[in-house]
């Protein structure tokens, strides 16, 4: 009996200790969704991003970047397979898109047209944008951009939706077609089988 009291006592001990740091945590500011390793994002800067890929890759008859959470990918990828100084660049970038997007548009970045959206980033990919905070790296929007654009592109073209329904990708081993006829009405199904 006096067991099963410790034991009982011992998970509870270990499950309030799992708990506090939640509850004792910042409530100003929120996190992200996505637990990362090196790097931290707020819930606020993770919206910016869904809402920048969703601008990169925007939603036609098929879903878009944001819609597949694309931006997760990208992040897991910055956090997790991109150098320090890398990582430093992009979260500095990030930092100054909103304050940026104020000066440029006139309004936050998730409030603007996707006319106004689009425009922008073309100006970052540029590198016309000046940063209102300077900081070591003059083309720190620039450098977030570019870093984050190539994530959010191999993101969407080797997700789940993407593979299966646009490629038409098949787990091998699949069927085999010794002969194949191609001509120029050929789709990408038909070539794969």
């Amino acid at each position: 009996m006096k067991r099963r009291t410790a034991l009982k006592q011992l998970g509870m001990l270990a499950g309030a200790a799992a708990l506090l740091p939640q509850c004792v945590g910042k409530e100003s500011v929120a996190q992200a969704s996505i637990q990362l390793n090196t790097i931290s994002v707020t819930q606020p800067q993770e919206q910016l991003l869904a809402s920048i890929a969703e601008t990169i890759i925007p939603k036609t008859t098929i879903p878009g970047a944001g819609e597949l959470n694309v931006h997760h990918f990208a992040l897991r990828m910055i956090d997790d397979c991109t150098e320090a100084e890398d990582q430093k660049r992009f979260l500095l970038g990030l930092s100054q898109i909103e304050s940026a997007s104020e000066e440029k548009i006139g309004k936050s970045f998730i409030e603007a047209s996707a006319d106004e959206r689009k425009s922008f980033l073309t100006a970052a990919a540029a590198g016309t944008i000046e940063p209102t905070l300077r900081g070591d790296d003059k083309n720190s929007i620039a450098d977030f951009y570019s870093l984050y654009r190539q994530h959010v592109i191999r993101g969407y073209l080797e997700s789940e939706y993407v593979m299966t329904n646009v490629f038409g990708y098949n787990m091998i081993p699949g069927k085999f077609v010794g002969v194949v006829e191609l001509n120029a009405n050929s789709d990408l199904k038909t070539i794969l089988g």
